[in-house]
Formats: C-alpha cells, structure tokens, sequence
C-alpha cells in the first residue's frame, strides 16, 4: 500500500481541471441562444513527480501543457482539483510556491538588450525581493552556474542564441528554486548549444543539484535522450506516463532485431521460425552468410532463443542490433490511439 501524501512528492496533482468559457460577441451578450459550452483545457489531470526527477511533459499544440504549466506556476487559477508544489498549494499558498519555483521560458525579449548581463539580472532580483550582499552573491553563483562567468559584463545584445537561452535559465534559478520549470529551452539554438544546454539541465542541475526539472519540448529526441519520465498529453487529458520502458509496455510495441551470421541451411531456417515470441521471421542467405530479421514483444527472452539455437547449431554470428520503439514512434501512436494509460 502507497501511504506517500503530497508532501514526498516534488509536484503533487489531483484532478487539475481548468474550464474557459469562450469569449461572447456583443449581440451574445445581449441573447442566451446559440451559447458556445464551456472548454476544459485541463480536464481531471493526476501527476507524481519525484524530487530531484527531470521530467517531460509533451502533447501537440492546444494539449493543455501550457494551461496546466501557468496552475503548477500559480499564473491562473484551477477551476476544480488540487495541486501541491513542495507540498504548497497551489491556491491555498501561492506566495510559497512562487518561492520555491522557477519558471524558464525562451522570452529573451524581456531582457535590456543595452544592459549587461550582470546588470539585467540585478535588475530581475530586485524584483524578486532580492537585495545587498545577498543579491551579488547569488547573481556571481547562478553566472558561474550556466557559464557565462567571463561574460557577464558584456551587453546582452551581443549574446549569441544559445547565450541568451543560458541567461533565460540564470534568471530562473535567482530564487534558488527546488522546482524549476523549462518551456521549450533549446529552442531556435544550433545543435551543439542545444545538447550543452541538455546536459547542463541532467548533469547539473539535476544530478550535481538535486533539483526537480519539468520540461516541455516540440524536440521529441530531447525528451528521449534527457528525461527519467515522460508524460503525454493531448486534448487536456494525461494519456500516458512513465519511463520509456514503461510507454512501451503500455502501447504494446515490439522490439526489432538483426542478426548478421554465418550460412544457414533450410532445416535451421524452419527451426528459427518455430520458436516463440520471434515473429515476422526473415531469413536472407547470399553469398557472404545470412541477414536474419524479427520482432518480439517479449524482447530479450526471443533474442536468446534465437542465439541459443544459432550457436548450438555451429553457426557464427557476427553482428546483432536491436531496436526499440523511439519516442516519436510512441508518441505517434498513443495520441492516435487516445490512449489512458497513466502510470504515476
């Protein structure tokens, strides 16, 4: 039995729900006909998240992510269900969840582009009730934290991209939060910035700090490569969530196999098409040996049974790669589906 309450989680969400009624013309305003019903944004959303856990949340465009990033950040309020942050609720203690949270965009515009860096963020730590030694300290530690040390001096209009993105983060962190919130962070940079700035969110400020990172990200092989857990979204609803593993087992996708080996005759080609698990057998034999193909839902167990019989029969094996379904491929399939799979 699960006896953990809000309070040991990072993130803590029951039935969320958030309802917009659409806006009314000037003659609806005056008539009660043809009212356009209510819109669930968020509809009925449960999450877990675990301290010190870099997790993603993905959906297409009008899934609910924002809708349901702007509650966890206290920007708008639920219309029904509950939300802790750090064991704070979200409606109940909103001026303690904004201490403990972070709240990470790509709006570079907000920054002073004729300002340095350093004085861009003295700036937004005055606004955040930062001030004195305290203040100076804290901006020295959140520059050296993304690297930008030998260029906080300089001003923001000379940042390349990926420097302003790292100064997006600096900011968000001014607060020491335990919870920091990343909308899209490796937007519009090239592709090394884009795998520094992974690696600075796992290594850093994950694994080395012990932070909680939620991630929303269009870049589904982000997501795959960074993320303990991910969740989709579509349609303001959870479809599923877990680990990768975990979206597999729940869509139910097999792994595919290839083997390159030595010659095989036809009575070891029907004996490897019997055995269970190995579906869809290919067997293909030229002159240089034999490319053998399969899939499994039962993963490894099938691959040994194919190893098994290959060497007992004498035969070499010279290369074998498996591979498993990627996040595209699932995300793909369980939007299509609609599937309800949580898995908190």
């Amino acid at each position: 039995m699960n006896n953990l309450s809000s309070t040991d989680y990072a993130i803590y969400v029951d039935q969320l729900t958030k309802r917009f009624c659409p806006p009314k013309g000037l003659l609806k305003l005056f008539s009660h006909s043809n009212l356009k019903q209510p819109v669930n944004a968020v509809s009925g959303v449960d999450l877990k998240i675990d301290k010190s856990e870099l997790f993603g949340l993905l959906g297409p465009n009008g899934a609910g992510k924002t809708t349901l990033i702007k509650m966890l950040c206290t920007l708008i309020a639920p219309t029904s269900g509950t939300a802790f942050i750090n064991g704070y609720d979200v409606v109940q203690q909103e001026h303690l969840v904004r201490q403990s949270i972070g709240l990470v965009g790509s709006e570079e515009r907000s920054f002073y582009w004729r300002l340095s860096a350093r004085d861009n963020l003295e700036f937004f730590a005055t606004l955040y009730g930062l001030s004195g030694r305290k203040m100076s300290k804290r901006i020295s530690e959140v520059i050296d934290l993304v690297g930008l040390g030998d260029h906080a001096d300089r001003m923001f209009q000379t940042y390349s991209t990926g420097m302003k993105q790292k100064m997006c983060v600096a900011r968000g962190l001014l607060t020491d939060p335990a919870v920091l919130f990343l909308d899209e962070p490796t937007r519009s940079v090239d592709p090394l910035t884009a795998e520094h700035i992974r690696m600075f969110i796992k290594e850093t400020l994950v694994r080395d700090h012990g932070r909680t990172v939620v991630l929303t990200t269009h870049r589904l092989e982000e997501a795959e490569q960074v993320c303990d857990r991910i969740a989709i979204m579509d349609n303001g609803r959870i479809l599923a969530c877990g680990s990768m593993d975990e979206l597999r087992t729940i869509l139910r996708t097999p792994c595919e196999y290839e083997l390159i080996t030595g010659k095989v005759d036809g009575k070891l080609s029907e004996q490897l098409k019997k055995l269970p698990h190995a579906d869809n057998m290919q067997i293909h034999v030229d002159a240089s040996g034999c490319n053998i193909s399969f899939v499994s839902h039962k993963g490894g167990s099938a691959l040994a049974s194919v190893i098994r019989l290959l060497t007992e029969s004498g035969i070499n094996i010279h290369h074998c790669r498996s591979e498993e379904a990627s996040l595209e491929r699932l995300f793909a399939g369980i939007v299509k589906k609609g599937i309800d799979g949580t898995n908190d």
